[in-house]
């Protein structure tokens, strides 16, 4: 997959890594944060991969998220390391985002023109998604909307998936001629996304926390969507975004900061603040833990 794996081979490895009893190997990838680790842990021989499957799977805490950037690299967290896959045949993809362990890569060319698919380089699985979206349904002022609409496109970019259960998979979709929306599926049945709501924003980041989708703007603000599992008319057979509010409207929009959503190792829905100084250098300052009812400042720790 990418030039950071690297395979070792059991019979060359003076250590005798498949004599490593299963439980030893499932304490070592539970003290592995970084996705690249446990990636690399999975190509250290079939013994350890079999361990993994068996043992860690089920029970492995979600590994800390990479920053993604367009031209395809990502960064790993904690250790700070710059990635990039390179692939076996001449081809136009990109990994262009993560969630858990799974991998969003973007492939180039074909019919439709992009094409998009989900892998998990530990579980050694493909899911191929929906290459078509329906038309986005722009809010009113009030909150409401018109009709939605039955024709779909494929002028959209997707930049982050978050698989919620084996049922809905929601992405955040760039349109090519307007603002962003996010949208469902069920993955493996439906053969095009869900109709967006459209609020004219532009959206940095996602999550999935209490049972509704968040998202943050550009500016800073914070919007909670509501998932319907059923389509609330005929044009709409699978799951959909069926309402959007404002939960936190940002005072102080500050364009030279990135702003993530990221749930901590206690449950709590973080906003991380990065800003960017010269040199590609970039400090974090304080993020705000938002949980229902309640909302907090406290400073970022390590392993959060």
């Amino acid at each position: 997959m990418g030039a950071w794996l690297c395979k070792a081979s059991p019979a060359s490895s003076p250590l005798g890594w498949p004599s490593l009893p299963p439980e030893l190997a499932d304490l070592v990838l539970h003290r592995l944060p970084s996705l690249a680790d446990r990636v690399r842990f999975a190509f250290v021989c079939r013994h350890w991969r079999h361990a993994m499957k068996q043992y860690s799977l089920p029970s492995l805490p979600r590994p800390l998220p990479w920053l993604n950037f367009r031209d395809g690299h990502f960064r790993s967290l904690p250790d700070g390391e710059l990635h990039s896959f390179r692939f076996r045949k001449p081809t136009d993809t990109l990994c262009v985002g993560c969630f858990d362990n799974w991998l969003l890569f973007e492939e180039l060319g074909g019919k439709p023109r992009l094409r998009y698919y989900l892998k998990n380089p530990l579980r050694r699985a493909t899911w191929r998604l929906p290459c078509y979206c329906r038309e986005p349904v722009h809010l009113n002022p009030d909150g409401s909307h018109g009709r939605r609409s039955s024709s779909r496109s494929t002028d959209l970019r997707i930049r982050k998936v978050i698989i919620c259960s084996r049922d809905l998979v929601v992405a955040k979709v760039n349109y090519q001629h307007g603002p962003c929306a996010i949208v469902c599926c069920r993955p493996g049945t439906s053969s095009s996304w869900s109709t967006g709501l459209c609020n004219d924003l532009w959206y940095q980041d996602m999550a999935f926390y209490g049972g509704k989708i968040y998202t943050i703007t550009i500016e800073g603000d914070l919007f909670a969507h509501e998932v319907s599992t059923g389509g609330t008319d005929d044009t709409e057979e699978g799951p959909i975004v069926s309402g959007m509010e404002r939960v936190i409207q940002a005072t102080q929009p500050n364009c030279a900061t990135r702003c993530y959503l990221v749930i901590s190792g206690t449950g709590k829905l973080l906003m991380v603040r990065r800003i960017v100084v010269p040199k590609e250098s970039t400090t974090t300052t304080t993020e705000q833990a938002f949980v229902p009812g309640h909302l907090s400042r406290q400073p970022l720790g390590p392993g959060q």
